[in-house]
C-alpha cells in the first residue's frame, strides 16, 4: 500500500534514462584514422563486456528514478500485529453525543456499545499515531484535536469522561467540520453514530469534498425496538397556589413509535412519593394531554414528577415541575372615595359575593377574609409602604389615578407584586392610557367602553375554547363551573395587545376578556369587564369563587421566580425573609454549585444566570441557622431527540454508496475489517537506502568508463 498513491503517476519518469541512452547512441561521431583497424579488433574482443556494462548502468539509473517516485509515494507494508504505529494516517472519530444513543436496554445501549468499541479501537494504536475525536450534539465539539498517541491509557482518559447530552446531532455538519480541518491529510474516518433520520439530514456529496477521499467505517449497534413514548410537558395551572386548594397538573406525552399505544400509564409523584396515575392512548406521532388535580397539605416549595413506564429510550420518560404553596394570600383593594355603594367598586362587590357579614380592623385599614385570601382596603394614596404588604392589588375603573400613584404601582409590580386592572364604564380612558401606558402597566390600551341594557338581549359571553394557558384551563372542562354562562352587559374594548402579552381568555367573538403581561418579577392582569355588579352576572354563578381564586393566584404568581424553566434559562430565588448562611444550586446528576446572594432593589436574591443545561429536577439548597431547606425547579425542554425513526433503507443505500461506507454492528466486525485492510510499518526508509545503493552503483559503473 502507498500513503501518497498520487505520486505513482510519476512512474513513467523511469523511462528517462533509457530515452537519453538511445538518443545519445545515435548521436555518436565516427572519425577514421590510420590505426582504425587496430581499435576495431580490440573493441571486437571487448564488445560483449561493454554492452553488459552499459545495460547495468542503464538499469541502475532507471532504478534510481523509479526509487525516487516510490520514495515520495511512501510504500507501507501490511500490518499483521494487533497494534499499528508510524503509519502517517490521521484517525478521526465522529461520535454521536445526543440522547438517542441511549436507546436500548440499560447497560447495553447503543452508547454503551459504541464507547466500548471506541476504547478497543484506541488500544490498537501504538506510539506516534495521530488521532482526533469530534463529539456531535447541539454543535460539533473537538474533544481531542490532532493528538499524538503516547500510551493507550492516556488516550482512553479522553473517552472515559464522555457523556450524552439532550441535543439533536447533525452528522452533515460534523462531516463538513472534519473535511475542512483535515482536507490535506490522509484520514481514516470512524463514525459512531446511530441511524436516526434527523441525524443524517443534510448528509450527501456536499458534506465531503470530492478531493477528500478518506476510508469511512460506520459502527451501528443493532436496536431491537424503536417504540418510544416521551413525556413532553408537565405544567401546573399556576406556579403559586394556596394550601388545601386543588391545583391542576397537565401532563403531555407524545408517541414517537410507528405503532399505536393503548392505555399507557403515567404515574404522578409528589415530592418523590407516589400520588396517583392516569392512562393515555396515542396514535403514531400523536401528542395528548391528561390532567390530575392535586392538593398540597404543607406550605413551601414542592415538586411533582410525571413518569412513564420504561421503554426503548429511558431518558425522556420523566419530567418534573416546581411549585410554591402558600398558607394565605393578601390582596389590597384600591377604592375611590366616592365609590361607596355596593356595586360601585370591587371592594363592595367582593364583600357581597363572599357573604361577608363582619369586617375586621387591620393595621392599615378594614379587612375581610374569603377562604385563604385576605382582602384589605387601601385608603388614600397607594404608597410603597402600603403596597409592599400585599401579594396582589386591585385597581378598578372608578379609582382616581395620578402620576405618583402610577409610579408607586409600577414599582410594586417591578418588585414582584401582582396588579389586577378591572376598568368599567366609569373609567377615565385617557388618564389610564397616558399614565399606565407611560409606566408600561397596560397589556393593551383601552379603546372605549360598551354599555348594553342590563338583563337585555345584547351581551357578551366568554368562549370555552379560548383557555389556551393552563392557569384558567379548568374552565374549559367545567370542573370549576361553566364560565361561558356568565353574561356581560358592559365591557371595555381594547386596542391591539402589547408585545409579550398573553391572552388568558376571550369573549365568544374572539375579543380579549383577560390579558396578562409580565414585568420584571411582577405581573399585570387586565380584565375587560369590571369586577363589580354593574354590568355582569358573575355574582350569581357557581364559578365565581374558583374564578376569583385563580385570578388573584395568577396575579400573585409573578412574585416568585418561575419554578418551571427551559434548559439554560436563568434560575432565581427571592430571599424575602431569609438570610441563609450558604446557598448552592443542585442539578439532577451533577455536583452542587455554590452561589452568592446578590442585592436586587431592597431585597436579596439568588440568581444562577446559566441555569441547568438539560431537562430534569434542579433545586436551591439553603443552609440556615436552624437547618436547611430546598426550593425546587422543573427544567423542561423539547424532546428533539426522541424520534428514533431510522433513515429510509433506499436513502441509506444511496448514502453508503456515495460515501463508500464500510458498515459494521460491533467491535469484532470492525476489528476483522481493520485487520484485513490495516497498514503498518512504512518502507520508505528502505526505499531511500535502495536509491542510495543504486546511485553508488551507477557512479562506480561510470568510473569504469573513465
Amino acid at each position: 500500500m502507498f500513503l501518497n498513491p498520487n505520486f505513482l503517476y510519476a512512474l513513467p519518469l523511469g523511462l528517462i534514462p533509457i530515452i537519453i541512452y538511445y538518443l545519445m547512441r545515435y548521436r555518436s561521431l565516427k572519425v577514421v584514422w590510420g590505426a582504425n583497424y587496430v581499435l576495431e579488433r580490440a573493441l571486437e574482443r571487448l564488445k560483449k563486456q561493454l554492452y553488459l556494462d552499459q545495460i547495468i548502468l542503464l538499469a541502475l539509473r532507471t532504478l534510481v528514478c523509479l526509487g525516487l517516485v516510490l520514495l515520495f509515494a511512501r510504500p507501507v507494508a501490511k500490518q499483521q500485529d494487533s497494534v499499528v504505529s508510524s503509519t502517517g494516517t490521521h484517525r478521526v472519530i465522529i461520535l454521536d453525543g445526543s440522547y438517542s444513543m441511549q436507546a436500548g436496554e440499560t447497560g447495553n445501549t447503543r452508547w454503551d456499545r459504541s464507547i466500548e468499541a471506541l476504547k478497543e479501537l484506541v488500544k490498537t494504536w501504538g506510539r506516534g499515531e495521530k488521532w482526533s475525536l469530534l463529539l456531535i450534539g447541539t454543535e460539533p465539539e473537538w474533544i481531542v484535536d490532532s493528538a499524538i498517541v503516547e500510551t493507550p491509557e492516556a488516550s482512553l482518559e479522553s473517552i472515559r469522561s464522555l457523556e450524552t447530552s439532550e441535543s439533536s446531532a447533525s452528522l452533515g455538519k460534523a462531516l463538513e467540520v472534519a473535511a475542512s480541518k483535515f482536507a490535506n491529510d490522509s484520514v481514516e474516518l470512524y463514525l459512531f453514530v446511530d441511524d436516526q433520520a434527523s441525524t443524517w439530514e443534510g448528509v450527501g456529496e456536499s458534506a465531503i469534498p470530492k478531493e477528500w477521499n478518506p476510508s469511512i467505517y460506520w459502527m451501528l449497534p443493532t436496536l431491537d425496538s424503536r417504540d418510544n413514548i416521551a413525556v413532553t410537558s408537565v405544567r401546573f395551572a399556576s406556579e403559586r397556589v394556596l394550601m388545601h386548594h386543588p391545583c391542576r397538573l397537565f401532563v403531555s406525552a407524545r408517541n414517537f413509535s410507528p405503532q399505536p399505544v393503548k392505555d399507557s400509564e403515567i404515574q404522578i409523584h409528589m415530592d418523590g412519593a407516589f400520588s396517583g396515575r392516569e392512562t393515555i392512548s396515542l396514535l403514531p406521532g400523536q401528542e395528548g394531554t391528561i390532567h390530575i388535580d392535586l392538593n398540597f397539605d404543607e406550605p413551601g416549595p414542592h415538586h411533582v414528577t410525571a413518569r412513564l413506564k420504561t421503554d426503548v429510550l429511558n431518558f425522556d420518560n420523566a419530567m418534573s415541575a416546581g411549585i410554591q404553596v402558600d398558607k394565605e394570600m393578601r390582596v389590597g383593594v384600591l377604592r375611590a372615595s366616592a365609590s361607596q355603594k355596593k356595586f360601585d367598586s370591587a371592594w363592595g362587590f367582593l364583600q357581597i359575593a363572599g357573604r361577608i357579614e363582619k369586617m375586621e380592623d387591620g393595621d392599615s385599614g378594614p379587612l375581610f377574609t374569603m377562604g385563604q385570601i385576605q382582602f384589605m382596603l387601601i385608603e388614600g394614596s397607594p404608597t410603597p409602604a402600603k403596597l409592599n404588604q400585599f401579594d396582589a392589588v386591585i385597581f378598578d375603573g372608578g379609582s382616581a389615578l395620578n402620576a405618583e400613584d402610577a409610579m408607586s404601582l409600577s414599582d410594586f409590580v417591578k418588585q414582584g407584586g401582582g396588579l389586577v386592572l378591572v376598568p368599567d364604564e366609569t373609567v377615565n380612558i385617557t388618564e389610564w392610557n397616558d399614565l399606565f401606558g407611560k409606566m408600561k402597566l397596560l397589556p393593551a390600551r383601552l379603546r372605549k367602553p360598551v354599555i348594553e341594557k342590563l338583563g337585555g338581549t345584547r351581551f357578551k359571553t366568554v368562549s370555552r375554547s379560548s383557555f389556551g394557558d393552563p392557569s384558567f384551563k379548568t374552565f374549559e372542562t367545567e370542573e370549576d363551573g361553566d364560565l361561558s354562562q356568565a353574561r356581560f352587559y358592559s365591557w371595555i374594548e381594547f386596542e391591539e395587545p402589547e408585545a409579550g402579552t398573553t391572552t388568558l381568555a376571550q369573549f365568544a367573538d374572539r375579543q380579549p376578556f383577560l390579558l396578562r403581561q409580565s414585568r420584571s418579577l411582577g405581573r399585570v392582569l387586565l380584565l375587560a369587564a369590571g369586577l363589580n355588579g354593574r354590568g355582569n352576572s358573575l355574582i350569581v354563578r357557581e364559578f365565581f369563587f374558583p374564578f376569583v381564586f385563580r385570578l388573584f393566584g395568577e396575579a400573585a404568581a409573578g412574585g416568585i421566580y418561575p419554578r418551571t424553566l427551559k434548559p439554560n434559562e436563568a434560575i432565581g430565588l427571592r430571599l424575602k425573609d431569609m438570610s441563609p448562611r450558604g446557598v448552592s444550586l443542585t442539578v439532577e446528576g451533577r455536583d452542587p454549585k455554590p452561589l452568592t446572594p446578590q442585592k436586587v432593589g431592597n431585597e436579596m436574591h439568588v440568581i444562577a444566570a446559566q441555569g441547568a443545561p438539560a431537562t430534569g429536577l434542579a433545586s436551591f439548597l439553603l443552609l440556615n441557622s436552624d437547618g436547611s431547606n430546598r426550593v425546587y425547579y422543573g427544567i423542561q425542554g423539547l424532546r428533539m431527540d426522541s424520534d428514533l425513526a431510522a433513515v429510509p433503507s433506499d436513502q441509506e443505500k444511496r448514502l453508503t454508496a456515495k460515501l463508500k461506507l464500510m458498515k459494521v454492528t460491533n467491535w469484532q466486525e470492525l476489528d476483522a475489517l481493520l485487520q484485513a485492510q490495516r497498514s503498518g510499518q512504512e518502507w520508505h526508509h528502505w526505499m531511500a537506502i535502495g536509491v542510495l545503493v543504486c546511485l553508488v552503483g551507477a557512479g562506480l559503473m561510470e568510473w569504469r568508463f573513465v
